[in-house]
């Protein structure tokens, strides 16, 4: 055994540098803990701030896309009125009668057929049908189907001019202007079938324009889908992130009422540490004085004791529950752990969707390199409304508008008609340019909100680290405080100073020998025996295994060998065992 200078070595002053020390730490912690919440409560307000923001956007942003979408679906029933008119000016059943009607002579009319009745444009194909605009939303293919049925009903009125041309020409062959009327007939028909070749390849490309909107608004309907998702998984995150710091700040209270539980067993301790150095200093006084002294000594020892083994309970119930604290902090550690894949794997699932939105954005600057732009587009609407006015002035004689309207007057309403053709157009143009910037602008904001809730993860696992090291280390001053003061309280040795190692070292298999070979027991050991050649025993007990006793040992120094094998595993509670509570072998006498 390890022999200790007597009790009244520890002056008040050493006791009360050490009381002062621990409690200038207690109170430096506390400090940086406040600072820690407050930085931790601006953290939460800014992100908090971030969401609601972003969730105004997103309002704001699907309205936007409502009003685009209707504005859309304007362009595109104004889009077909314009080719029903444009359809019903370029059919050649009205002109092809009138030619045939101004041109015929008198004797001929009989034999001609009486004229078919002229469609008007303006009630047959101005206000189309509710129906079959929507038929023609849900179905882009119609347009082919009708310029088919167009072009067949041309060709059967071509059929029937040529026939009743060949009839007029049998019947006068002799005239030199029937000749002629027939020549300028085929040129017209000629450039009928030009205009009619036009207009099917500008349906047709009509038509491609309306699948590419379609295409574009699906991958504008999907990128709104996936940005609505990570925002609902940055919601759940945000709830997991609130979890945690209420966890942390329950075991942070149970931590602290530890330490003031601690620190008001230390008073006590201290207490009862200066009762018995008076104690002690009386009974040296008095000791050869009186035989009284001996039984108030035996007494208070016999308190002492007891008060001892009470402070024990109470150091192994605050041991159990640092346990407790630890096994709770391991839990939260699993959850932050589970919390960081769950993380990985959104951003992951962001990261494979701004892919996609990428590589739709490639296809459609292609598409664009395809197509023509918005230069080409107006070169072409200018030679379409050129080579119109060149047709009105040659064709003004042959009566394709009013005779009450002048030749300034058609050409004026041409113009109209494709100008608002090509305003339009622009509108649409328009419109597809700022859907290009709703989508940029939005991908940003996910980027930016990703940033943010990475940045604050990051610094809440730092603080959340740094205050379970905090208290880790605050735990192990305490408890080799506690060893040291039941330490003085068993005997009046001085505390051996123990050095806390923070390694970490791997399980493994040992054994542990224990080995003593001299018992020696002091004068007032022997005053409280009663007997000069003492019979006693040592039990000692070891960290969890069972109970050791030696055998008996008669007078009050012996020489003796007595060696006790363990198997031990190594862990750091072992290490933190062999540092703190060490071997103190248990005294019983024989009675």
């Amino acid at each position: 055994m390890v022999v200790r200078p007597s009790v009244e070595k520890w002056t008040r002053a050493e006791l009360e540098d050490q009381f002062l020390h621990l409690y200038q730490e207690h109170h430096d912690l506390k400090v940086k803990y406040n600072e820690q919440e407050k930085r931790l409560k601006l953290l939460t307000v800014r992100l908090r701030r971030d969401f609601v923001g972003k969730d105004f956007s997103v309002v704001e942003t699907a309205a936007r896309c409502r009003e685009l979408e209707k504005e859309n679906n304007l362009l595109l029933q104004k889009l077909k009125t314009l080719k029903y008119q444009l359809l019903t000016y370029t059919r050649p059943s009205g002109r092809s009668q009138r030619t045939s009607a101004l041109t015929s002579r008198s004797t001929a009319r009989s034999s001609v057929g009486p004229p078919t009745r002229r469609p008007d444009p303006f009630k047959d194909h101005t206000t189309p049908d509710r129906n079959t605009e929507s038929r023609a939303d849900n179905k882009p293919t119609s347009n082919k189907t009708t310029l088919s049925n167009e072009k067949s009903i041309v060709d059967e009125e071509l059929w029937k001019e040529n026939r009743a041309t060949r009839r007029f020409s049998a019947q006068h062959l002799t005239s030199e202007s029937t000749i002629e009327e027939k020549t300028v007939i085929i040129k017209l028909n000629r450039q009928l079938r030009e205009k009619i070749d036009e207009c099917s390849d500008l349906t047709l490309k009509l038509s491609r324009a309306e699948e590419q909107f379609s295409k574009l608004r699906n991958e504008f309907d999907s990128a709104i889908e996936a940005h609505q998702q990570t925002k609902a998984n940055l919601m759940e995150a945000e709830k997991h992130l609130e979890s945690l710091r209420s966890e942390s700040d329950v075991t942070s209270s149970r931590s602290n009422k530890s330490v003031q539980m601690y620190e008001k067993e230390l008073e006590i301790v201290r207490e009862e540490v200066r009762i018995l150095r008076e104690s002690n200093e009386k009974l040296v006084q008095n000791s050869l004085s009186s035989q009284t002294l001996t039984d108030a000594v035996v007494e208070t020892q016999i308190t002492l004791r007891k008060r001892i083994a009470e402070l024990e309970t109470q150091l192994t119930d605050a041991l159990r529950n640092h346990e407790e604290t630890v096994k709770q902090l391991n839990i939260a550690r699993k959850q932050r752990d589970q919390l960081e894949k769950r993380i990985k794997e959104v951003e992951n699932s962001t990261n494979e969707r701004k892919s996609i939105v990428d590589a739709s954005r490639t296809d459609r600057n292609g598409f664009d390199g395809r197509h023509p732009s918005s230069v080409e587009i107006s070169q072409v609407y200018g030679d379409i409304s050129s080579i119109i006015e060149s047709h009105m002035r040659r064709s003004a004689t042959e009566g394709i508008f009013d005779e009450d309207m002048k030749k300034d007057e058609q050409i004026e309403k041409w113009k109209t008609l494709y100008a608002g053709l090509q305003t339009e157009n622009a509108k649409l143009r328009d419109m597809l340019l700022t859907q290009h910037k709703v989508n940029e602008e939005s991908s940003n904001q996910v980027a930016l909100a990703n940033q943010n809730s990475i940045r604050n993860k990051e610094e809440y696992e730092r603080k959340l680290n740094e205050l379970v090291e905090e208290l880790n280390r605050r735990a192990k001053r305490v408890q080799m405080l506690q060893n040291q003061i039941r330490s003085i309280a068993y005997s009046g040795q001085e505390p051996i100073e123990t050095r806390l190692s923070e390694s970490h070292i791997s399980d493994g298999s040992n054994e542990t020998v224990l080995r003593i070979t001299k018992m020696k027991i002091l004068d007032y050991g022997i005053k409280y025996l009663g007997s000069v050649q003492p019979l006693v025993f040592l039990s000692i007990e070891f960290f969890d295994f069972e109970l050791e006793t030696t055998p008996m040992l008669k007078g009050p120094e012996t020489a003796f060998d007595y060696t006790a094998t363990y198997d031990v595993v190594v862990s750091n509670l072992f290490i933190h065992y062999l540092e703190t509570v060490m071997v103190y072998p248990s005294f019983f006498p024989l009675i």
